[in-house]
Protein backbone atom coordinates (compact mmCIF):
# COMPACT_ATOMS: atom_id res chain seq x y z
CA UNK A 1 0.00 0.00 0.00
CA UNK A 2 1.05 3.26 -0.74
CA UNK A 3 1.40 5.83 1.94
CA UNK A 4 0.63 9.23 -0.13
CA UNK A 5 -2.57 8.59 -1.32
CA UNK A 6 -2.90 10.93 -4.48
CA UNK A 7 -3.37 14.54 -3.51
CA UNK A 8 -3.35 18.37 -4.23
CA UNK A 9 -3.14 20.04 -0.98
CA UNK A 10 -0.75 17.28 0.93
CA UNK A 11 2.09 18.80 2.99
CA UNK A 12 5.09 16.54 4.96
CA UNK A 13 5.84 18.01 8.04
CA UNK A 14 8.90 16.87 9.63
CA UNK A 15 8.93 16.45 13.67
CA UNK A 16 12.20 14.64 14.41
CA UNK A 17 15.32 14.26 12.15
CA UNK A 18 18.57 12.45 13.43
CA UNK A 19 21.70 10.58 12.71
CA UNK A 20 24.67 8.88 13.54
CA UNK A 21 27.27 7.40 11.53
CA UNK A 22 25.61 6.24 7.46
CA UNK A 23 21.93 6.15 8.92
CA UNK A 24 19.74 8.93 9.35
CA UNK A 25 15.92 8.59 10.90
CA UNK A 26 12.83 11.32 10.23
CA UNK A 27 10.03 11.06 12.25
CA UNK A 28 7.65 13.20 9.91
CA UNK A 29 3.61 13.71 9.48
CA UNK A 30 1.98 13.82 6.44
CA UNK A 31 -1.56 16.46 6.26
CA UNK A 32 -3.83 16.50 3.39
CA UNK A 33 -6.92 15.47 1.43
CA UNK A 34 -7.65 12.14 -0.19
CA UNK A 35 -8.53 13.26 -3.67
CA UNK A 36 -7.37 10.51 -6.01
CA UNK A 37 -6.95 6.82 -6.09
CA UNK A 38 -4.90 5.14 -3.53
CA UNK A 39 -3.49 1.51 -4.52
CA UNK A 40 -3.54 -0.70 -2.01
CA UNK A 41 -1.14 -2.84 -4.15
CA UNK A 42 -3.05 -6.10 -4.06
CA UNK A 43 -5.43 -4.92 -7.37
CA UNK A 44 -7.34 -2.76 -5.31
CA UNK A 45 -7.96 1.13 -5.34
CA UNK A 46 -9.73 3.23 -3.11
CA UNK A 47 -11.36 5.97 -4.95
CA UNK A 48 -11.07 9.59 -3.61
CA UNK A 49 -12.95 10.17 -0.38
CA UNK A 50 -12.54 13.71 -0.46
CA UNK A 51 -11.38 13.19 3.33
CA UNK A 52 -8.56 15.11 5.38
CA UNK A 53 -5.68 12.59 6.34
CA UNK A 54 -3.05 13.35 9.03
CA UNK A 55 -0.40 10.12 9.46
CA UNK A 56 2.67 10.49 11.41
CA UNK A 57 5.09 8.00 9.86
CA UNK A 58 9.04 7.63 10.29
CA UNK A 59 11.95 6.59 7.49
CA UNK A 60 15.41 5.15 9.07
CA UNK A 61 17.78 5.70 5.96
CA UNK A 62 21.02 3.90 5.41
CA UNK A 63 23.74 5.58 3.27
CA UNK A 64 26.89 4.51 0.91
CA UNK A 65 28.90 6.39 -0.94
CA UNK A 66 26.34 9.46 -0.45
CA UNK A 67 23.39 7.57 -1.71
CA UNK A 68 20.62 5.46 -0.19
CA UNK A 69 21.60 1.74 0.27
CA UNK A 70 18.24 0.98 2.29
CA UNK A 71 15.29 2.68 3.55
CA UNK A 72 12.53 1.44 5.94
CA UNK A 73 9.37 3.50 6.59
CA UNK A 74 7.17 2.55 9.24
CA UNK A 75 3.25 4.41 9.14
CA UNK A 76 -0.03 3.36 10.85
CA UNK A 77 -1.80 1.91 7.34
CA UNK A 78 -4.94 1.73 9.69
CA UNK A 79 -5.13 4.84 11.06
CA UNK A 80 -5.16 5.80 6.65
CA UNK A 81 -7.87 3.73 6.50
CA UNK A 82 -10.50 4.69 9.45
CA UNK A 83 -9.83 8.20 8.37
CA UNK A 84 -10.55 7.54 4.62
CA UNK A 85 -13.94 5.69 5.91
CA UNK A 86 -13.16 2.36 4.63
CA UNK A 87 -12.21 0.84 8.10
CA UNK A 88 -14.45 0.80 11.31
CA UNK A 89 -12.39 -0.81 13.57
CA UNK A 90 -14.50 -0.69 16.91
CA UNK A 91 -12.61 -1.22 20.35
CA UNK A 92 -12.35 -4.67 21.47
CA UNK A 93 -11.86 -5.86 25.18
CA UNK A 94 -8.47 -7.32 25.39
CA UNK A 95 -10.43 -9.92 27.78
CA UNK A 96 -12.15 -11.15 24.61
CA UNK A 97 -9.04 -12.33 22.83
CA UNK A 98 -8.15 -15.84 22.08
CA UNK A 99 -4.82 -16.72 23.28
Amino acid sequence: MQIIPARADSSVNYIYQFGSGNTVCSVSELVGTHTGPLDLGNGRVIPPTGKKIHVLFCTVANFVDGRVNKEYLFWDQLLLLQQLGVVNVKSVPASSLKK
